[in-house]
């Protein structure tokens, strides 16, 4: 069970990193047209950039409130990553992918006598195949992941958690360079101009453009269809004991999410970007290591991603 979790909060914050807005439709007011026209020259512009790195802080603070009859009591879960890569566009649907990604999870637990710390680093190459190697793994995860490179495109179940991702699926995802959902008056709730630059982006970004969004809507539009064919949903839900649609139309009911773009002084380039995920997710029945429990979520995301040294020439090979 572990080992699928780890392996999904990787997996679902690298898919969170890439998530861009498609095309705008009307319904808005003169000034937030004149933002979205603003975005949307920006987005049209990264999306033909021939390369570019990413860097990016990633942070997860969630209480579970668990009750069972095995198990009660509420376990405290932060989870921190740095992330940093390289993209080359190779053609209109092919990317090459280096990507790094170093993880730590603390919680705790009522009896505990000290908070658990699991930590290790994740590597990933894309190159027509998925590719993938961990190190720096702690004492708890000794064992569990590889560290030598393995091919998930060749051997889907090349670990023990490997079988949720679908690797034909999600490098195909990663070659479109941006997951995009609608941008329109049906899935935004609020949008607005914002001046205040996070200190990692002040070099490069002179104004932002924020974006809450009714999560549910993209949802229901086919939105986040794209992200979950990444995913093996039937092994999901039979690893998990509970029915995955209901438990994502849950979230999305949920769940309030605002991502701020980050644009340079021409308005010509996406620089960066801020996600600020929360959500109250009830669960029952939910298969614990053999323990049917119910759990009640809360959770906050906080994602800040840099995008730089666009039209780079980076060395990106497969394994050998």
């Amino acid at each position: 069970m572990r080992k699928v979790m780890v392996i999904l909060g990787l997996m679902g914050i690298l898919l969170l990193t890439l998530s861009m807005p498609v095309t705008a439709q009307s319904g808005f007011s003169s000034e937030e047209q004149a933002l979205i026209d603003d975005l949307q020259m920006a987005l049209d512009q990264f999306a033909l950039e021939s390369s570019y790195s990413i860097r990016g802080v990633i942070n997860l603070v969630q209480s579970i409130n668990i009750e069972s009859t095995a198990l009660s009591g509420t376990l405290d879960q932060t989870i921190d990553q740095k992330m940093s890569g390289e993209y080359v566009r190779v053609s209109e649907d092919e990317v090459l992918a280096s990507l790094e990604i170093d993880q730590s999870i603390s919680q705790t637990f009522p009896g505990q006598p000290m908070p658990i710390l699991v930590e290790q680093t994740l590597e990933m190459i894309i190159d027509g195949d998925l590719f993938m190697r961990f190190s720096n793994l702690s004492a708890d995860l000794a064992g569990m992941f590889p560290e030598d490179w393995v091919n998930l495109s060749e051997d889907p179940n090349a670990f023990p958690g490997a079988e949720v991702i679908r690797a034909e699926q999600f490098t195909a995802l990663i070659g479109q360079a941006q997951i995009t959902y609608p941008l329109d008056e049906m899935t935004i709730t609020s949008i607005e101009a914002v001046s205040e630059i996070p200190e990692e982006l002040a070099q490069d970004a002179v104004r932002g453009i924020r974006i809450e969004y009714d999560i549910q809507a993209v949802y229901e539009q086919g939105g986040l269809d794209a992200v979950l064919s990444t995913l093996s949903l039937d092994t999901i839900t039979s690893q998990f004991g509970m029915d995955f649609e209901s438990f994502l139309e849950n979230y999305v009911s949920n769940a309030d999410m605002t991502i701020t773009y980050f644009l340079d002084e021409d308005n010509a380039r996406i620089v960066g970007a801020e996600t600020i995920l929360m959500g109250q997710i009830p669960l029952d029945n939910i298969d614990l290591g053999g323990t049917s429990a119910d759990l009640d979520i809360d959770q906050t995301q906080t994602i800040l991603i840099q995008y730089s040294n666009f039209g780079e020439n980076f060395d990106i090979q497969a394994p050998q």
